[in-house]
């Protein structure tokens, strides 16, 4: 059975990851307009790109991915492509066949294939989803 890895983007880690990843790029900045030392542009240049594609990177990095914060939620399950869903916009969500059905107010649906998905998993998706606001259907 497979994990999926679930990722808070607005958690305090993130905000506390960005603030280097702004300096470095604020050194990379200075090093290029200035025509500083090459060697402190090339260090800042690969720590901040690095933390980035780090902080940035995780969808494509985890085949099982969660991703959310205070306005929306990006689902990657078995896939190699992502949806990001806005909680506003989601109408309902449940389990129905070896699917994860999320339903939009607008009528469109998404389907997630949620073969060898471990069902505490799936159980804290529908946390994440059901403290938006939103019930999952019965």
């Amino acid at each position: 059975m497979k994990k999926i890895y679930f990722d808070r983007l607005d958690s305090t880690f993130h905000k506390a990851l960005m603030i280097p990843t702004l300096v470095f790029f604020g050194i990379y900045l200075y090093a290029t307009l200035a025509d500083a030392d090459p060697t402190l542009k090339a260090i800042s240049g690969v720590l901040g790109f690095g933390m980035l594609i780090f902080f940035l990177g995780k969808p494509f990095f985890y085949r099982n991915y969660v991703g959310w914060n205070k306005r929306g939620v990006t689902i990657k399950l078995n896939s190699f492509f992502s949806k990001t869903l806005s909680f506003r916009d989601i109408e309902s969500f449940g389990i129905e066949k070896d699917q994860f059905v999320v339903r939009r107010i607008n009528g469109s649906t998404f389907l997630f294939n949620i073969a060898n998905i471990q069902a505490d998993q799936l159980n804290r998706l529908q946390d994440i989803l059901r403290t938006s606001g939103r019930t999952a259907p019965s």
